[in-house]
C-alpha cells in the first residue's frame, strides 16, 4: 500500500492533516505536529508532485497575520483512511493543539469560528471552551436566523455544561445560553409552545440570581410573550409590572419603551384601553 511506503513523519502529518479537515491550512497541522509551517508546507508539497493523497487549494491567511499553503485531500475516503489511523490520545492532543492555535490567532474574532472551535476543544476534552464557543456559535446562527442550527448548538452547549462543576460561573452560562435559545425556539415551534415557557421560566430563576439587569429584563420579557400569547393574562400582568419596575430602576429608556409596551399590550387584551 502507498500509505505503508511513506516515512514515518509523513505518516504523521497525513495523520494530523486528517484531523485538520478534508482541506486545511499548513499552519494547522504545523500547530497539531508543534512544528513550522515551512516544514509542513514542504512535505506536503512533496506529495502534490506525487499526486499521493493532497492536493493544492491555495492560501490562507489568519488574523493575527500568519501565512500558510492550503491543502486538500484528493478524496474523502483519503482523509477517513488516515483519521482511522489516529490513536485517540494523539487526535485529542492535535484537536487540542489546533484549537489553541487558531483560538489564539483570531483572538476578538474567535467568534467568526466558533463553530469551528468548538469541535476542537470536544474532541480535545477542553469542556469549558465547548460551552463557550457552542455558545457563540449559536448567537450567530439566530442573527443569520437558521434558527434550527442555532437550537442545535445551543443545545449541545447545555448538554456540556452539565457536565461542569456547580458554580455561579456555571449559572452565569446556563442564563445566556437559555435566552439565547429562546429566540430560535419561538421562531420554529410559536410563541406558545411549551419548550418556549420552560426556557424562558427556567432564564428567569437563574436571572433573578444575578445582578445584571439587562439580562433580568431579557428573561422577564420572553416569559412575559409566552404568557400574553396563552392568554394567561394575570401572570403576563404581574410579570409586565415587574417588567415597568425594572426598566423605572435603571432609567433606561429603550427598557422603559419596551416595558410600557409590553404594559399596554396586556391592558389591551383585557379591554382596559383607557
Amino acid at each position: 500500500l502507498q500509505r505503508e511506503r511513506l516515512a514515518p513523519e509523513t505518516q504523521h502529518l497525513l495523520g494530523a492533516a486528517s484531523i485538520a479537515g478534508l482541506e486545511f491550512s499548513a499552519a494547522a497541522v504545523a500547530a497539531a505536529l508543534e512544528t513550522t509551517t515551512v516544514a509542513v508546507e514542504r512535505q506536503c508539497e512533496q506529495l502534490v508532485e506525487r499526486h499521493q493523497f493532497l492536493r493544492r487549494v491555495g492560501v490562507e491567511e489568519w488574523p493575527d497575520g500568519t501565512l500558510a499553503a492550503r491543502y486538500g485531500f484528493l478524496h474523502a475516503l483519503y482523509q477517513q483512511l488516515w483519521h482511522e489511523r489516529v490513536s485517540p490520545t494523539q487526535l485529542q492532543h492535535y484537536h487540542l493543539r489546533i484549537g489553541e492555535q487558531k483560538e489564539l490567532a483570531y483572538r476578538e474574532r474567535s467568534r467568526e469560528i466558533a463553530a469551528e472551535l468548538a469541535v476542537h476543544f470536544e474532541q480535545g476534552r477542553e469542556y469549558a471552551k465547548v460551552v463557550r464557543y457552542l455558545q457563540q456559535a449559536g448567537q450567530r446562527a439566530v442573527e443569520r436566523s437558521a434558527n434550527a442550527e442555532a437550537i442545535t448548538y445551543l443545545s449541545r452547549g447545555l448538554a456540556w455544561l452539565k457536565t461542569l462543576p456547580d458554580s455561579s460561573q456555571r449559572a452565569q452560562h446556563e442564563l445566556t445560553l437559555q435566552l439565547a435559545m429562546g429566540v430560535p425556539l419561538m421562531a420554529t415551534k410559536g410563541y406558545t409552545d411549551s419548550e418556549v415557557g420552560t426556557t424562558y421560566a427556567r432564564a428567569l430563576e437563574l436571572g433573578r440570581q444575578f445582578a445584571d439587569p439587562s439580562q433580568l429584563f431579557r428573561a422577564l420579557d420572553g416569559f412575559l410573550a409566552f404568557c400574553l400569547v396563552r392568554a394567561e393574562h394575570e401572570t403576563a400582568s404581574q410579570l409586565a409590572q415587574e417588567l415597568l419596575n425594572l426598566a423605572q430602576s435603571v432609567q433606561d429608556p429603550r427598557l422603559l419603551v419596551e416595558a410600557h409596551r409590553m404594559l399596554g399590550e396586556i391592558l389591551f387584551s383585557q379591554g382596559d384601553f383607557t
